[in-house]
């Protein structure tokens, strides 16, 4: 009996399935344990993250273009001295954060600034407690560059803006996010793995992901455009998850991978969906916090999210205005 590509793609995936074991809650302060079955045992554990700026400052170069036509021509700083941190206080006070604030208030400058996308004029940014000098260098190469050798065991901040495409059906959902997924750093995590136990690994962490971003088996056995539009932006969370986490895995003693949870910065991604959709959406990055990442969301519409959020940051003018937590 001949089968269809999609059933052969679910048969495919399966198999590997059965032999995975999950245990998908975590407290910030423990480790999540997990492993799967490959030709040689490997054991798995995921580390809570963290992130904060310390007197953070940006400002750019003023030119005719701004004096005419920005929205804030006369400002100086387009974030000014901005000390914040996230994923440091007990009960995931600060590990789901909304950052509010009128247009130009700082919101997008701050979440580049994470992600190490544009030098600050002064100020430092802490991964898991581990500096890095951020002061324009003035060289032309990017801070992701210039950076890019001293990130080795901490999770890179990833900027989320858009929904994914979801109109490509020839792959899975899960096909979709492994093909996105990037080679370890660690040359030991490398040379220890065959590329099929590499692959194995991959795929047991993309579905450990899902399962805690609420992706059943059967939606991420489907393609992507066979999802439903809160499920479709999970699609696109966890490809960021894999990206922000699997490139900087690493390996102790014992053989354990280590995998740092991951850092999402969201730029007003769901500020165009309904209640429902971001409210859904929500609800699942809150289990991704409880597992130990940090999310860090830019909004115009902080009602989708204030039911899931635990904390809302007003900026204006580039400075920290008022800082609220909720129960």
């Amino acid at each position: 009996m001949l089968l269809s590509k999609k059933t052969q793609r679910k048969a495919f995936f399966l198999t590997p399935i059965l032999f995975l074991s999950t245990t998908i809650f975590i407290s910030p302060s423990e480790s999540f344990s997990a492993s799967s079955v490959t030709p040689e045992k490997i054991n798995t554990v995921f580390l809570p993250s963290s992130i904060r700026t310390e007197n953070i400052t940006q400002s750019y170069q003023p030119n005719i273009f701004t004096k005419l036509f920005s929205s804030v021509p006369k400002r100086e700083r387009a974030v000014d001295d901005i000390s914040v941190s996230f994923g440091h206080r007990h009960e995931y006070e600060d590990r789901f954060t909304i950052l509010i604030g009128r247009s130009a208030s700082g919101k997008s400058t701050y979440l580049r600034l994470l992600a190490m996308v544009e030098h600050p004029v002064s100020g430092n940014l802490f991964l898991n407690e581990n500096e890095y000098s951020l002061r324009d260098t003035k060289e032309e190469s990017s801070v992701s560059e210039s950076l890019a050798e001293r990130i080795h065991k901490d999770p890179k901040p990833i900027i989320i803006d858009s929904k994914p495409d979801c109109f490509d059906s020839r792959l899975s959902t899960l096909e979709r996010i492994l093909a996105s997924v990037p080679e370890p750093r660690s040359i030991e995590c490398r040379e220890r793995f065959t590329d099929d136990e590499m692959n194995e690994l991959k795929q047991c962490v993309a579905m450990k992901f899902c399962e805690v971003m609420g992706l059943k088996e059967e939606q991420y056995l489907s393609t992507p455009d066979d999802l439903t539009p809160s499920q479709q932006y999970l699609f696109g969370l966890v490809c960021a998850c894999m990206e922000s986490s699997f490139e900087n895995i690493s390996m102790n003693s014992d053989k354990v991978v280590k995998i740092p949870c991951p850092i999402l910065l969201l730029d007003e991604l769901l500020d165009k969906e309904t209640y429902d959709v971001a409210s859904k959406v929500g609800r699942a990055l809150l289990s991704l916090t409880e597992m130990g990442g940090v999310v860090i969301a830019a909004t115009h519409r902080p009602q989708h999210l204030t039911a899931a959020a635990k904390r809302t940051i007003t900026l204006s003018s580039g400075r920290v205005l008022a800082v609220e937590y909720h129960n």
